[in-house]
C-alpha cells in the first residue's frame, strides 16, 4: 500500500497507456490500408477534353473482387475502433497521471514517469526535455522504478 491507504502502482499500469497508443497506431494503419483498397475498386472519374466527366479508363495494377459496400462497412468499423482506441487512451492517461502524482518521491519523478508512460516518450528526448543526458535518465528512471514497484 502507497500514501493514504491506496494501493500502489504496477508495472501494468504504467505500460496500459504505451499498449493502447500502439493499438491506435496499428489501427490507423488498417484504416490506411482500407482507405487505399476503396480508392482502387472505385471508379475514378476525370474531365475530358470537352470538358465533361468521365470514368478513367487506365488498367489497375490489381483488381480487386470486394464490394464497395463491404469496404465500407470495414471503414466505418475501424473509425469507431479508432475513435474507441483514443477515448480510452484520453481516460487511462487521466487515470494514471494522478496515480503517478501520488506515488511519485518528488516533482522531478513525477515529470519523467509522466513523460515515459502517459506521453509515451524515448528516453534520449525526456532527457532533452528535462535537461538531463540519456544515461541519467535511465538510471533515475531505474530507481524510480525500484521504489514504486518494490
Amino acid at each position: 500500500m502507497g500514501k493514504d491507504g491506496v494501493k500502489k502502482v504496477t508495472f501494468e499500469e504504467l505500460n496500459i497507456v504505451r499498449r493502447l497508443r500502439k493499438k491506435l497506431d496499428d489501427e490507423q494503419q488498417k484504416l490506411k490500408a482500407l482507405t487505399l483498397c476503396a480508392d482502387s475498386i472505385t471508379p475514378q472519374f476525370t474531365r475530358g477534353n470537352d470538358g465533361c466527366t468521365c470514368l478513367d479508363t487506365s488498367p489497375k495494377a490489381k483488381v480487386l473482387t470486394s464490394r464497395p459496400e463491404n469496404i465500407a462497412v470495414l471503414l466505418t468499423e475501424a473509425e469507431s475502433r479508432i475513435a474507441d482506441t483514443q477515448t480510452r487512451i484520453a481516460a487511462e492517461s487521466l487515470l494514471l497521471t494522478d496515480k503517478i502524482q501520488r506515488e511519485a518521491k518528488n516533482d522531478k519523478d513525477s515529470a519523467l514517469l509522466i513523460h515515459r508512460y502517459v506521453n509515451c516518450r524515448h528516453f534520449r528526448d525526456i532527457g532533452i526535455l528535462m535537461g538531463f543526458s540519456e544515461a541519467h535518465v535511465y538510471f533515475t528512471h531505474r530507481n524510480i522504478l525500484r521504489y514504486l514497484l518494490q
